[in-house]
C-alpha cells in the first residue's frame, strides 16, 4: 500500500500539519514483511510460521471508500472486504468478503515506510498472547 507521511509546514504559525492514519493507509499499498508473537506456546508459534511463510510477498491496497484487496502470487483471485477505522484511529476493522467474523487490531505504527498492527488472541489454555504484524510501503 503506497503510504505517504507528508508533514506539511505551515508558513503561517510554522506548525506541522500532520496527515490522518486514514489518509496514510489509503495513500499507497503495503507489503507484508513480517509477523511475530509474544507467546511461546509451540502450536501459536506455528501458527506464526505459516504466517510468515503464506503472506510472503502479500500485498493490501485500503481503499478511500472502505474497501481493500489483498493480492498474493499463492492466490488467483484476490481477496476483498472492508475496513474501518475507529472515532480515534487507533483500532482499525478489516472483514473478508463472505466471513462473519471481523478482525480487529491495533495500529501500533504507522508512517509513510511502515505499517505496524496488533491483534490479541488467547492459546486454547486461556493463555493471552499478542501477533504483530509488520508491512512496508510497496515499491
Amino acid at each position: 500500500m503506497g503510504l505517504a507521511l507528508v508533514m506539511a509546514v505551515n508558513s503561517g504559525c510554522g506548525k506541522d500539519d500532520k496527515i490522518s492514519t486514514s489518509e496514510l493507509l489509503t495513500s499507497h499499498p503495503w507489503t507484508f514483511v513480517k509477523a511475530m508473537s509474544t507467546s511461546t506456546d509451540t502450536t501459536v508459534q506455528q501458527g506464526v510460521a505459516l504466517i510468515n511463510a503464506f503472506m510472503t510477498n502479500v500485498e493490501v491496497t485500503f481503499n478511500v471508500d472502505g474497501t481493500y484487496t489483498l493480492t498474493s502470487p499463492l492466490i488467483n483471485d484476490p481477496e476483498t472486504g472492508t475496513w474501518e477505522l475507529s472515532s480515534d484511529e487507533k483500532l482499525l476493522t478489516i472483514k473478508s468478503d463472505g466471513d462473519s467474523d471481523a478482525d480487529v487490531n491495533r495500529i501500533t505504527r504507522i508512517s509513510d515506510a511502515e505499517l505496524v498492527l496488533e491483534e490479541d488472541d488467547t492459546t486454547d489454555d486461556g493463555t493471552p498472547y499478542t501477533i504483530t504484524l509488520t508491512f512496508k510501503k510497496s515499491s
